[in-house]
């Protein structure tokens, strides 16, 4: 692994594995994988709002890999998932009470929780649409895929 590699892989592991890993495991196995996608990020190109909004989103989609892929899905079906989404963004940008976890937080915890939450719903929306380009666009894997990841790969 590259020093960047090195640094993506520690960062997932905080943000994904609080607790740690263990070495060679299928979760350590697919942290290197994804480590490896995002040094890519590092071309001068990619903005660093972008690239760190990339680990967002893969954090995203890896929390509901249980849910299964979108390989099935159509782009209207994918659509009113992106609408449904946006809503939930919506919401809670919008939202001013407390949410319910949060009766016992100080204004500054409730304010770092929000922003995580902000996010996490950002990062599904971003998600979501890249479903829609996939599906309905020219964004395109030619391949056999399971949550959207190549087969020879999970």
């Amino acid at each position: 692994m590259t020093t960047y590699e090195d640094d993506i892989y520690k960062i997932l592991i905080e943000e994904l594995w609080p607790g740690g890993i263990t070495s060679g495991t299928d979760s350590a196995k697919e942290l290197n994988r994804v480590a490896k996608r995002l040094s890519a990020l590092r071309s001068p190109e990619i903005r660093p709002t972008l690239a760190e909004f990339t680990v967002t989103v893969e954090k995203q989609l890896s929390f509901n890999d249980h849910k299964g892929g979108w390989e099935t899905s159509n782009a209207y079906m994918l659509m009113d998932h992106l609408f449904s989404e946006v809503r939930e963004l919506d919401r809670i940008v919008h939202f001013v009470g407390l949410l319910p976890h949060e009766a016992g937080m100080s204004f500054s915890e409730r304010a770092a929780n929000r922003r995580a939450i902000v996010s996490a719903e950002a990062g599904d929306v971003a998600a979501v649409a890249m479903m829609v380009a996939e599906r309905g666009g020219d964004l395109r894997y030619m391949g056999t895929r399971v949550n959207g990841r190549p087969v020879d790969s999970v």
